[in-house]
């Protein structure tokens, strides 16, 4: 069963669509924010949590997971 599932996933358009949306919205939101580097303080963490999060509920309305 494990196997099937992974085989679904990897072979699914919409699972990279969804990658490729999140990826996405992580760099225009830094870019936008002038965040050019992971290596800042710990708030800019919390902004790429907040988007993946965003982003994640996103998909699940428009049922892409």
């Amino acid at each position: 069963m494990t196997k099937n599932i992974l085989s679904r996933t990897l072979f699914s358009g919409m699972h990279w669509f969804g990658w490729i949306l999140t990826v996405t919205a992580i760099i225009l939101v830094f870019h936008f924010a002038g965040i050019h580097s992971l290596h800042t303080p710990w708030y800019n963490v919390l902004i790429l949590l907040g988007v993946v999060t965003v982003v994640d509920v996103f998909k699940h309305f428009v049922k892409l997971q």
